[in-house]
């Protein structure tokens, strides 16, 4: 089952949207990718919801294709799907706003003490707390949207400024981050 030829040089030079049944073609298809990919980072967050990040990749290859850019779709369909999943896991880790889950005697992770747990968790929140103290207000902007998954250019626009200011702050925000994890 190759890729339509129809959906690969006209669908996605824009010429015309592709059909329900394209994409739910290329869906099936790749889904065994999304898997495989969903599958290097099993045990960080829920696999089930790594796989739909992946598919939501998946369906923005299939929205952003182009082959006149060089690549083959199934490139270009990795890259999409890995960026997405790196991006949800990005965000997860730093998000503040999740509270700490409850600790119970029924459902320790085997081999961890509860009230470790508590403590990494704890120390973790202090050092994002650190780290967000550090950052410039401009960078906490640039921050939000890279983990958002904007591109540099989608960030440059929304914060009414160069591309290069954009990749200095994120240049920027590497290095204070790494001053706080090595503290």
């Amino acid at each position: 089952m190759g890729r339509p030829k129809e959906l690969t040089e006209q669908k996605q030079l824009g010429n015309a949207p592709a059909t329900e049944s394209e994409v739910t073609e290329m869906v099936v298809k790749y889904l065994p990718l999304v898997k495989s990919i969903a599958g290097k980072y099993r045990g960080r967050v829920e696999y089930e919801d790594l796989v739909q990040e992946g598919l939501i990749g998946l369906l923005s290859a299939i929205r952003n294709y182009s082959p006149q850019k060089g690549a083959s779709f199934s490139t270009f369909a990795y890259l999409c799907v890995s960026r997405r999943i790196l991006t949800a896991l990005k965000s997860q880790a730093l998000s503040v706003q999740q509270p700490f889950a409850p600790l119970t005697e029924e459902d320790p992770v085997p081999g961890e003490d509860p009230i470790s747990r508590l403590i990494e968790q704890q120390d973790f929140h202090e050092r994002y707390r650190r780290f967000e103290a550090i950052l410039s207000g401009f960078e906490k902007d640039t921050l939000r949207l890279y983990l958002g998954g904007y591109s540099y250019e989608e960030m440059s626009l929304q914060l009414q400024s160069t591309v290069k200011s954009v990749d200095n702050a994120l240049q920027r925000i590497r290095r204070k981050l790494r001053l706080v994890v090595a503290e």
